[in-house]
């Protein structure tokens, strides 16, 4: 999943764009993708045609292009990004049962529990554990 940006973090990114510095450039600086950072800059410069006002937020964006999508089921434009979701999730195969998903939460626990068994993630919780009991014997 991917990891949320800070708010400070954003500002930065802004501030250097408008300073004209280009997406790899602020990408370096920043050490977020160029991918965030476009999202975060040009993409927010394009205007929303049902209001002629600039799009806010990447997720105002987001939620406007899915509703100009059609949903293949219905033949009828989806109304909301949740909508779009749960139609993909009840597409997706449970590998552990060959059924569909039948929920969203149900598709959520089967990822964390996918990432959980990461090699990155285990270790990372093995650390955080150390560390913890580290600081729970020194505090004594």
């Amino acid at each position: 999943m991917p990891q949320r940006i800070p708010q400070k973090t954003k500002d930065r990114v802004q501030k250097l764009y408008e300073h004209g510095l280009r997406v790899a450039e602020i990408a370096r600086r920043t050490g977020i993708s160029p991918v965030s950072v476009h999202g975060l800059t040009k993409l927010l410069e394009q205007y929303n045609p049902d209001t002629g006002k600039k799009f806010k937020k990447l997720s105002e964006l987001t939620e406007y292009r899915i509703t100009q999508m059609i949903n293949p089921e219905t033949g009828q434009p989806y109304k909301s990004l949740k909508e779009y979701r749960a139609y993909c999730i009840f597409h997706k195969i449970n590998p552990k049962t060959k059924e569909p998903f039948a929920s969203e939460t149900e598709y959520q626990k089967y990822t964390e529990k996918k990432r959980q068994k990461r090699k990155k993630n285990k270790a990372l919780s093995k650390l955080i554990k150390t560390k913890l009991e580290e600081m729970t014997k020194s505090q004594r």
